[in-house]
């Protein structure tokens, strides 16, 4: 969607979710919006493959296998936030600030809303947008957000059962 035009449409054939995935409720469940309290323990499963029932006229982004994250990396975040449903929003020049000391996640400034959970973040690489990970939460300081090293095997299998 970008405003009142549709770039593409397709159904959900089939989900993938990562080995050793569990679903975690959130602390309490909010009838409207802003973002519900989960605990950062289901963070590193929290993401799923759609493989959808057919192809897009929109290209995928390629993915950024082999990114380096060291802080400071350069990233850029782009959603559908709540109060922008329908138009694309990004945060440019946002950055790596650190890796988590104790999980597979990322810590960064990019500005984000709810509603932007799934949000991509990208590395340019050669000049080329890459997708390095996805918007998974935020605490008041920083955002979190999931690695493709960790869920890139989803992106593997394009296949429903």
């Amino acid at each position: 969607m970008r405003g009142e035009a549709i770039k593409g449409h397709a159904t959900a054939q089939c989900l993938h979710f990562p080995k050793g995935y569990a679903y975690v409720a959130p602390d309490r469940i909010l009838p409207t919006m802003p973002a519900q309290e989960a605990s950062i323990a289901g963070f590193p499963t929290d993401v799923v493959a759609i493989v959808l029932d057919g192809k897009l006229r929109v290209a995928p982004a390629p993915l950024a296998e082999s990114v380096a994250p060291e802080p400071g990396l350069s990233l850029l975040h782009v959603a559908y936030p709540a109060d922008h449903r329908f138009m694309p929003w990004a945060h440019t020049g946002c950055h790596l600030l650190r890796r988590d000391p104790e999980l597979p996640l990322w810590h960064t400034d990019c500005d984000t809303y709810p509603g932007s959970s799934g949000g991509p973040l990208f590395v340019a690489t050669d000049g080329t947008p890459r997708l390095a990970a996805i918007m998974i939460g935020g605490e008041p300081d920083f955002n979190i957000a999931l690695p493709i090293s960790e869920w890139l095997e989803l992106t593997r299998n394009a296949t429903c059962p």
